[in-house]
């Protein structure tokens, strides 16, 4: 067997969505996606730039042809680092469809066969479109009210039993004057106003779910505070305390030194050297790469293993369509650390869609991969592939 052709396309979702098919001369194809949620068009040209090392090239050969990729380096970052997620999936999508098994089994075998996920709520709204429902103008969604509905319509309609929400820096500037993220303080006043919208969230939910808070980055000080104020609400982690993930280890260390709440951070690093010093020196409690961003599932593995080496599990970043989501859940299932993969797509209902046969894909906050083919388990629905387009792009 040996590769004929890459494509990709950037479908117009939440996100951007930017899908890689690597075609092959016996007529199987493997999909996968790269994280591109905002440079998608740069890692696409890298994409297509990789035709020329691929072609002729046998698809089994996985981890030495995205090495191949990337120039032989073992660190990789940048943009290389995301069209390099996207054609690991794909190559791990044909080679599970070659032996007629899910990839997972190529992976290492499964712990699991239903993987868990949980809702990324973000405030009182959900994310149909990216930067629109970023945005502060919609005052309202950001009150303790809206965050405890949300709350409830996710749990209680939408079966999910694990939730996220976000209490980014800029949000206290809604209630009041300044953004703390540059200040560098917050008064006692605002972090009374985020303990009031989590703990509208909780209480909506009750104490049989999980819920998480993701700080969006604070000043050392700032963090220590908010984290020690939420611990009343036995959260399952706060998320990037400090600005920038990583690039400050002795700051994420002291804030995680100074709560009972775990922390986590890693959806912005790449590879398993991005992953190092945060593991080796116990900065965080939980890792979560995205499988789309830091070298696909071959890298994905490498930093499991060596967080599970120091007792550290992983609750993996994940921002894709039904195609990046599923090649993400093949490795989860096979990781003896795996808490759960994100799903940020509550505000996308034609989300499922993409997949081809429009099965039903998640139940109850759960994702049964015994339901699903061999490979990565889905296909992309190409009628709903080119209906989603972004303008410019010609389809798979």
């Amino acid at each position: 067997m040996k590769i004929t052709g890459i494509r990709s396309a950037i479908v117009g979702g939440n996100f951007d969505w930017l899908l890689v098919m690597i075609e092959t001369d016996e007529g199987i194809s493997g999909f996968g996606e790269c994280f591109s949620a905002f440079h998608s068009k740069a890692i696409k040209e890298i994409v297509s730039s990789a035709r020329e090392t691929l072609i002729g090239e046998d698809p089994l050969d996985v981890e030495r042809l995205t090495a191949k990729v990337s120039s032989g380096k073992s660190y990789i970052s940048g943009y290389v680092a995301h069209a390099v997620s996207g054609i690991d999936m794909a190559l791990w999508d044909i080679a599970g469809k070659v032996l007629g098994v899910p990839s997972y089994r190529l992976l290492g075998g499964k712990f699991r066969d239903k993987i868990r996920i949980y809702a990324d709520c973000h405030a009182g709204h959900p994310i149909a479109h990216y930067p629109e429902d970023y945005t502060l103008a919609k005052r309202e969604s950001y009150t303790p009210e809206a965050f405890a509905d949300h709350a409830k319509r996710v749990k209680n309609e939408l079966g999910f039993d694990f939730l996220k929400f976000d209490l980014y820096p800029d949000i206290v500037s809604l209630a009041y004057p300044y953004n703390p993220q540059y200040e560098g303080h917050l008064s006692n006043e605002q972090v009374s106003f985020f303990a009031r919208l989590i703990g509208a969230a909780r209480d909506a939910v009750g104490k049989d779910a999980e819920l998480a808070v993701d700080f969006g980055g604070y000043s050392t000080q700032d963090a220590i505070r908010l984290a020690q104020a939420l611990e009343p609400f036995e959260l399952a982690w706060i998320e990037d305390v400090v600005p920038n993930n990583a690039q400050n280890v002795d700051a994420l260390i002291e804030v995680t030194r100074s709560t009972k709440t775990p922390t986590l951070t890693g959806e912005m690093l790449y590879s398993k050297h991005g992953f190092r010093e945060v593991i080796t020196r116990q900065a965080v409690r939980i890792v979560a790469p995205d499988f789309g961003t830091v070298g696909g599932l071959t890298e994905g593995k490498k930093i499991a293993d060596i967080a599970d080496a120091y007792f550290m599990p992983l609750a993996p970043h994940n921002i894709a369509s039904p195609i990046g989501t599923f090649a993400a859940c093949q490795l989860c299932a096979c990781l003896p650390n795996f808490i759960a993969l994100e799903f940020h797509a509550t505000g996308v209902p034609w989300w499922q869609n993409l997949a081809k046969g429009h099965k039903p894909i998640r139940k109850n906050g759960f994702i049964d991969l015994r339901d699903f083919g061999p490979g990565i388990g889905v296909e992309p629905d190409l009628d709903i592939v080119n209906e989603h387009l972004k303008k410019g792009e010609e389809g798979l």
